[in-house]
């Protein structure tokens, strides 16, 4: 019995749907948020350090942020409209 519990099953069986990508991705994600949740609770300001830089890399992080949006988005192959859990309310 106990060796069960500690026994891991297969990724297909745990999160049956989810692509390993989309798996990445939502870790990645998290990785990000903990980083910039950390960076503040040591007193720094994001917004001012990136003020601070100067402008090609400013906007250089501005369009990187805009591509990670726009190709980690929810708009794909897959992504009905009706499937939105608020469609019908």
């Amino acid at each position: 019995m106990f060796k069960s519990i500690f026994t891991f099953a297969p990724l297909p069986k745990v999160l049956p749907g989810i692509a390993y990508l989309d798996l990445v991705i939502v870790a990645v994600s998290l990785v990000l948020l903990f980083a910039t949740s950390w960076y503040r609770e040591k007193g720094h300001s994001i917004r001012d350090e990136l003020a601070a830089t100067i402008l090609p890399i400013r906007w250089g992080i501005f369009l990187l942020t805009l591509a990670a949006v726009v190709l980690l988005g929810i708009y794909g192959p897959g992504y009905s409209d009706s499937a939105f859990i608020y469609m019908n309310f």
